[in-house]
């Protein structure tokens, strides 16, 4: 259901299309335009996601290891919080770029394998 709403979305009024001459020629080996920037969506948003996993992961890591440090220490004791700052730093300054680095890759890979193909 929602893929047909996607088709519909992206769709283009083909009604010019219809009403040329019989006798135009007709490429049947061209891709549908539609599909293939689907396809490069596709390919980018799953590339964006794996570039950007990596710097999440790594934050969340970090701010895993530092809520067991301060578990560690007796109550009212006061905590820097200088550790902090590179988990931030990763969620909102390496996570897209790395997303955008790795979206990139992905929409290349997929240039590469229509031109191939």
């Amino acid at each position: 259901m929602q893929e047909k709403q996607v088709q519909i979305f992206f769709s283009k009024s083909r009604s010019a299309m219809d009403d040329a001459s019989p006798d135009a020629a007709k490429d049947e080996s061209t891709t549908d335009t539609d599909e293939i920037w689907l396809t490069r969506i596709r390919w980018f948003l799953a590339g964006a996601m794996l570039g950007a996993s990596i710097p999440v992961m790594l934050g969340v890591y970090l701010i895993q290891q530092f809520s067991a440090y301060t578990a560690t220490l007796p109550p009212g004791t006061a905590v820097c919080g200088m550790p902090m700052l590179i988990p931030i730093a990763l969620f909102v300054f390496v996570a897209p770029i790395m997303g955008l680095i790795g979206g990139g890759t992905g929409l290349l890979l997929v240039v590469i394998e229509q031109r191939t193909s």
